[in-house]
Parts: C-alpha cells; sequence; structure tokens
C-alpha cells in the first residue's frame, strides 16, 4: 500500500478487511514496489500532461522561463475531457509492451476469467468513508460536526432524526449524511461548509 494518508487510514483497512485483504505500507521513496501504478502515472505525464499549457516541468532554454498565460490554460471541464479521451486512448487503441501478444489493455480485461461482481451503489454508501461512531440528531441548525453546522433543504421537517456522518479520511471538508431510520438522499447527502460561515448547502 502506498504511504499516503488516505491509503493507510483506518477506513481503508477496514474496507480491505471486508475482502479479506492485509494492508502492508510499503517503504518510503520505494516507487519501484509499486511499478505498475508509477509507471502508468509517469506515462500520463510524459505522453499527455506534458503537451498541455500550465505544465510547469517543461524543458525551457536557460534564462527564458516565462509562465503560460491564464488564458491559454484549459478549463477544468475541458480538461477532463482531454484526459478521459487518452484513458480511452489508452485502453482502446495502445498496446503496452508487458502485454502479451500485442493486446490493448481493454482486451487484456476482457480475456482475463477472474470473475467480475457489481455490486449496488447502496452497499457502497459507507465504504472508504471514515466514520467517528456517533450517532447525531437533525437540529434546527442542520447537522453539528467538528465546531461546524451542516444544513441542507432535504432536512427540514427532519429536526431530531438520528444520522451518521462519514466523511472521507484526512479531509473534513465534505461530510456525508445517512439516515438511520429508513429515510433521506441515497446512498447519502453530501455538504461541504461555506468559507466564513458554520452553514453549508448541498455541494452542486
Amino acid at each position: 500500500m502506498d504511504r499516503g494518508k488516505d491509503f493507510l487510514s483506518k477506513a481503508m483497512s477496514r474496507a480491505l478487511g471486508a475482502f479479506a485483504v492485509p494492508v502492508d505500507d510499503l517503504p518510503a521513496y520505494k516507487p519501484y514496489r509499486k511499478g505498475t501504478v508509477e509507471a502508468l502515472n509517469g506515462a500520463v505525464e510524459e505522453m499527455l500532461l506534458v503537451s498541455l499549457p500550465g505544465y510547469t516541468r517543461r524543458a525551457r532554454p536557460a534564462q527564458a522561463y516565462r509562465p503560460d498565460l491564464v488564458e491559454d490554460l484549459l478549463p477544468y471541464p475541458d480538461f477532463v475531457k482531454v484526459l478521459l479521451d487518452w484513458v480511452a486512448w489508452w485502453n482502446t487503441e495502445h498496446r503496452p509492451s508487458g502485454l502479451t501478444g500485442g493486446r490493448t489493455p481493454a482486451q487484456a480485461w476482457e480475456a482475463d476469467p477472474t470473475p467480475v461482481e457489481d455490486v449496488p451503489e447502496e452497499r457502497l454508501a459507507f465504504f472508504a468513508l471514515d466514520d467517528d461512531g456517533r450517532i447525531r440528531k437533525i437540529t434546527t441548525n442542520g447537522v453539528s460536526w467538528r465546531r461546524r453546522a451542516y444544513i441542507a433543504d432535504w432536512m427540514a421537517g427532519h429536526v431530531g432524526t438520528k444520522v451518521r456522518l462519514r466523511y472521507l479520511p484526512h479531509f473534513d471538508g465534505r461530510i456525508e449524511v445517512f439516515s438511520t431510520e429508513g429515510w433521506g438522499p441515497a446512498p447519502g447527502q453530501r455538504l461541504s461548509p461555506c468559507p466564513g460561515s458554520v452553514r453549508a448547502g448541498p455541494e452542486r
């Protein structure tokens, strides 16, 4: 396992433990121990990111550094489309040297006899999210967590309802609220705190 805090969190250990997978964190600064992932990350950078405006590690003549103009940078939706197009090309057209028979990654995936089971979305609601174990109640201020109040329109009429919170490990700027009484958004309602305020509405 990579040594990132998210990967070494208790939530991740529990999630993998559900599949009887033991967690063994890798030694620091040993990228070759997870070479497949590092090679793919390197391919993304060397084959795609380096060609995009705003790439900061591009080779330039000495004394000639000039940052790319902001107006030249890709808007986020355009960047996502470029990245997804590259992923589609990698999976369906590129033929990595590590795959036998000159296959594409998609062909290798389809040829793998390992069974794949689709899991219903509602069963994944708590998967890999952390939980402090507390049962809370919705109040007129919403739900309180870490000295912040989170509130959303769908909470109206549910004051006193018991809920549980889940959140990404080591990232407390966003939570998901789950009712313990069989109602409410499924699998969870995601909320984000508003800057400079203790209240928040649902993320759009």
